[in-house]
């Protein structure tokens, strides 16, 4: 058995190349900052992930794909194969088979209720057929049934109401489709649902200013803090929606405190599934802290971006490297396409880089903006904080010298800070301060 040693995010990881033993395991993601480099994006992931795969475990981009298709829009059933059922049961109930025809009407809104792709179009059909549901019980309880729930199909029609004012408080059928006795129970699910009392959300999302649906009923944008008194208590399927990225359902309680929810949409924006990959969402970086959410759903230690950029200098493949346990950069490098833009062999200079941090052919140009800002560290914050500018910020740096008074070095030498509080100490380095 013969150990390879790779330098991958800045350390010796030791992979060892055999069937008895597991090499290091690497998601490379492509990176689309722009329509008109995505392409190129996926060709260079696509050979980079061939030119790494003999030394370490790259996971399946098909893999990428199905995950991020999950995270974005859940399996669900689709809205038309439900409108069949609904007509099965219609064609049922002409047949005089009325419990075969309640049957199925019930189980469609049943599953409809669960389902975890949940839109806006299925809650107006999920609403529609609630009502006509409890329309067709009371129907079949006959004249012992007043609307009251005097009857087992009345109760049944009351809980079918109940569910639909609770996710429609401002539910109103119409007078012309259903007869009086409906609206009795209306009345009465209403007085049942104001028994179960109210509760408050508090929903905040990054970036903030996204649509918030509950049950599909637009009720404001983040930040958002809807009061106790406007759900009722019980579960709610909620969702959230900016530019062109719509987040999944989740179900959130509402009980008699505020239920606080924050949804990372700079995250769940993020994820390109035709790529399968990554891109900016709405002006928001794609940071080191996503980039390692990413990584840790496939549970691995290293993520390779890879992207594209043109401009006047011609175009070029850009890779970053990112620590996943301490989300951190660990190296970044572009590399010149060549006039007949192999992406291969521009991909094949970037696996180097990446996999024995070869410098030939790599240039340190910067990211694409978008893309792993420069974090602000503890020691900036503070300096920021008390209104003090680091020496690289000015064409010359002043260092005193205690013993001797001052000393002018011109060049814009880094290296010290000086800061002298008011008790009179000295520091000279970032590093020092609280």
């Amino acid at each position: 058995m013969r150990a390879i040693y790779v330098v991958i995010c800045g350390v010796a990881v030791s992979c060892v190349v055999s069937a008895s033993a597991r090499a290091e395991r690497v998601l490379v993601l492509p990176v689309s900052v722009d329509e008109t480099n995505a392409n190129d994006a996926v060709a260079a992931a696509n050979a980079l992930r061939a030119a790494i795969a003999k030394s370490a475990d790259v996971v399946d981009p098909e893999n990428v794909r199905l995950v991020f298709q999950n995270k974005v829009h859940p399996a669900g059933k689709a809205i038309d194969g439900y409108k069949a059922r609904v007509e099965e049961a219609e064609r049922a109930l002409a047949s005089l088979e009325q419990e075969k025809s309640l049957e199925i009407l019930e189980g469609v809104i049943r599953e409809l209720s669960a389902d975890p792709d949940f839109t806006s179009e299925k809650q107006v059909l999920l609403e529609r057929w609630r009502q006509k549901l409890a329309a067709r019980l009371m129907g079949l309880a006959g004249s012992k049934e007043t609307g009251r729930a005097e009857t087992p199909y009345g109760k049944r029609a009351r809980g079918v109401l109940l569910d639909a004012l609770r996710t429609n408080p401002k539910l109103a059928p119409s007078h012309d489709e259903f007869p009086p006795r409906f609206f009795v129970a209306i009345d009465g699910a209403r007085d049942e649902l104001h028994k179960l009392g109210t509760g408050g959300l508090n929903v905040d999302s990054t970036p903030r200013g996204a649509t918030v649906l509950v049950e599909g009923r637009n009720v404001g944008t983040t930040p958002l803090l809807l009061g106790n008194d406007v759900l009722a208590r019980g579960s709610y399927r909620m969702w959230l929606e900016a530019g062109d990225v719509t987040t999944p359902a989740r179900v959130v309680q509402v009980g008699a405190r505020t239920t606080p929810v924050v949804v990372d949409m700079t995250l769940e924006g993020a994820l390109w599934v035709q790529g399968a990959g990554l891109h900016p969402f709405l002006g928001t970086a794609v940071d080191e802290r996503t980039v390692a959410k990413v990584g840790r759903w496939f549970d691995v230690g290293t993520v390779v971006l890879v992207g594209a950029t043109s401009g006047d200098q011609g175009s070029w493949l850009w890779t970053a490297i990112v620590h996943v346990a301490n989300e951190k950069v660990v190296r970044h490098g572009s590399t010149q396409l060549s006039a007949a833009g192999r992406v291969d062999d521009a991909a094949a200079t970037l696996a180097g880089f990446v996999l024995r941090n070869e410098t030939g052919g790599i240039s340190n140009r910067p990211l694409p903006a978008l893309v792993l800002p420069e974090p602000v560290s503890p020691e900036e914050r503070a300096l920021t904080a008390a209104g003090i500018r680091r020496a690289d910020d000015f064409p010359w740096l002043i260092v005193v010298s205690v013993a001797t008074g001052a000393l002018l070095v011109a060049g814009g030498v880094v290296g010290a800070v000086l800061l002298t509080p008011k008790d009179g100490t000295l520091l000279v380095n970032a590093e020092d301060l609280p």
